[in-house]
């Protein structure tokens, strides 16, 4: 399997988890719906149990994101992820390779992937999917008046 097509293949997982970011909620609302009558207690379960599940799916994707599809990839090319010594490291790889394994390789630098997930999880999932709650909410409660 070439370079390229492993590439897509590792993107699967993303965008499975987005979708997941989408459809989740929904079906959640839709079940406390059924056994919760009060609408705040139903916005407060389907808040709290969305940012636990979200919290746990953003660490999965961070790590496998940031790390493991870097890693997998690595080796994939051919770099040899045992060695210390930078010429040692690449000397397997492809020449049409090398400089995108470089980049992969130094883009790992840096601050690490639990960082970058409490980042993802504080400035975009938890304002995100409380919108999200929200908006199902009121959608419900439009629908409520409606009939």
């Amino acid at each position: 399997m070439s370079v390229e097509i492993y590439r897509w293949f590792l993107k699967i997982p993303i965008l499975i988890s987005v979708l997941f970011f989408f459809v989740f909620p929904y079906f959640l609302n839709k079940g406390i719906k059924l056994s919760t009558p009060n609408r705040f207690i139903r916005f407060m379960i389907l808040v709290f149990s969305c940012l636990l599940v979200f919290a746990f799916v953003t660490w999965l994707m961070t790590y496998w994101m940031e790390e493991l599809s870097k890693d997998l990839l690595l080796v994939k090319m051919g770099v040899n992820t045992d060695s210390f010594i930078h010429e040692e490291m690449f000397e397997q790889v492809p020449p049409k390779y090398l400089a995108q394994a470089k980049e992969i390789h130094e883009s790992q630098m840096g601050i690490g992937w639990p960082l970058k997930a409490m980042f993802t999880y504080i400035f975009l999932v938890l304002p995100s999917s409380v919108v999200y709650c929200l908006m199902l909410v009121f959608v419900d409660k439009i629908h409520l008046n409606k009939s």
